[in-house]
């Protein structure tokens, strides 16, 4: 299914070739270059997916610098925040106390959507992880009504609740739909009532 190569390349791959081919700053004007409906629908996109989300692939950086993804079940708390919960046993959990940058993704469901699976909705979130335990009585309840099942490890010694402070958001709405949503606007969203 994958190949690998060592023939080189065609055409000229040089960092100056592509600047000067305009492609250089396809990733900085993206956003700018979306009118107000297509940002709209970005954001739109983002908060159900966040509404929604109970689980996601956690992206965190190993003691060699590479890139650890992980399955992970969340709780998105209404305020810029996505809560964790994770045992000390975990790779990841190492990889945070080591450093805190992370990324997040979440998507629509694939196997209940009949859309192609490059075409499904699905954002990336950056930010910062660091255990909270400390604040656990502030979500304990919340997680546990959406992941019931944690109930039969929540109170182990190993496992731990994280928090994760989303930094930038990346939505996918589509073909030609992607960009950047301002986090800000992810305020408010879930909150109980």
């Amino acid at each position: 299914m994958f190949r690998s190569s060592t023939a080189s390349p065609p055409g000229d791959l040089s960092l100056s070739a592509f600047q000067s081919s305009g492609m250089a700053n396809i990733e900085d004007n993206t956003m700018k270059e979306h009118d107000e409906d297509t940002q709209q629908l970005l954001l739109e996109r983002t908060q159900t997916l966040v509404s929604a989300a109970e689980q996601g692939v956690l992206g965190t950086l190993d003691d060699d610098g590479y890139p650890y993804t992980s399955l992970v079940e969340l709780l998105f708390d209404g305020d810029r925040h996505f809560w964790l919960l994770l045992s000390d046993l975990a790779v990841h959990s190492d990889n945070i106390r080591r450093d805190g940058r992370a990324s997040l993704l979440i998507s629509d469901d694939v196997e209940d959507s009949e859309t192609q699976t490059l075409q499904t909705a699905r954002a990336t979130f950056l930010g910062d992880v660091v255990e909270m335990d400390d604040r656990r009585s502030e979500v304990e309840d919340r997680y546990l009504e959406l992941h019931p099942e944690a109930e039969q490890f929540i109170d182990f010694s190993d496992f731990h609740f994280y928090r994760m402070s989303i930094q930038r958001a990346r939505m996918v709405a589509g073909f030609g739909k992607v960009g950047w949503v301002d986090v800000d606007e992810l305020a408010g969203l879930g909150a109980e009532e």
